[in-house]
């Protein structure tokens, strides 16, 4: 998908401070992909630098992330009319992530006839 975008995809930069052990390159078949290191000004996103002079701006939840919020944020992305950009999944995730979680249903024994 982000190929048609921004061309085939040469370089991924990413914060070292989210991310400390990733590769340096990715190689797929005949490619291979830079992945550089770079204290960006958002931690939680990842940049794709394509050959088409365009690059892409990838927002990530931590793997910290409540399975709620994820649940949620990525409900509402699919159901989204267009793209998002990363600000507006920052301000989406920090919303959900105000709520606190909600029990779906009480266990079996918790229930009463």
């Amino acid at each position: 998908m982000f190929g048609r975008l921004i061309g085939p995809v040469r370089r991924v930069v990413y914060d070292p401070a989210i991310w400390p052990h990733a590769p340096s390159r990715i190689i797929r078949g005949n490619t291979m992909v830079a992945v550089d290191p770079y204290s960006l000004v958002a931690s939680d996103t990842i940049y794709l630098i394509g050959t088409h002079s365009r690059d892409a701006v990838l927002y990530v939840l931590p793997p910290s992330s409540r399975g709620d919020v994820v649940g949620r944020l990525l409900r509402t992305v699919d159901g989204a009319d267009g793209p998002m950009s990363a600000d507006m999944l920052r301000q989406l995730a920090n919303d959900i992530s105000d709520v606190e979680p909600t029990v779906a249903s009480a266990s079996p024994a918790e229930r009463t006839p």
